[in-house]
């Protein structure tokens, strides 16, 4: 990036867009986040990473699309680096494992990842609303509670219990 413009020299018009696409990007960030802190995050990172990067958009073309393609890229960078950072704690720290509980887990997920709104069970599961949970994926309080309840059910049915 030696040849890179400096950021300086990006012109006006550049920050226009950005400023207009804000909203949809925000709104675009909580299919990726897990949270609203995580969300702003995802936010942060895209626009910081535009406006350094603003070079690299050729004028003319869908700018939310290059944003979007930012945020992603920006998102699996971050979900990397925490991983590796994971990894080193959960090696340095030493559990004796209890492997009836560690394959009831594995069986969870797996029947998790067969169910249908098994991620809203999931968030609900941390600690989030149904309000919340709702507001994420547009629909109503109500509608997230039925969908729980029918996740759980399915989950039930599916480890025996």
């Amino acid at each position: 990036m030696a040849n890179a413009p400096p950021i300086h020299a990006r012109p006006g018009w550049y920050d226009e867009l950005i400023k207009a696409h804000l909203p949809a990007i925000q709104k675009r960030s909580w299919i990726f986040a897990r949270s609203p802190h995580e969300a702003d995050d995802i936010v942060n990172d895209t626009v910081e990473h535009a406006l350094k990067h603003w070079h690299s958009y050729t004028p003319g073309r869908n700018f939310y699309g290059w944003c979007c393609l930012v945020m992603r890229a920006a998102v699996y960078k971050a979900r990397r680096k925490k991983r590796i950072s994971t990894e080193d704690t959960e090696a340095e720290i030493s559990i004796d494992a209890n492997q009836d509980a560690a394959t009831d887990l594995g069986v969870v997920r797996e029947a998790l990842a067969d169910i249908p709104d098994g991620g809203m069970l999931i968030e609900h599961a941390a600690g989030f609303d149904y309000s919340e949970i709702g507001e994420r994926f547009g629909v109503s309080r109500q509608r997230i509670e039925q969908r729980v309840k029918r996740a759980r059910n399915r989950l039930r049915k599916k480890v025996g219990g």
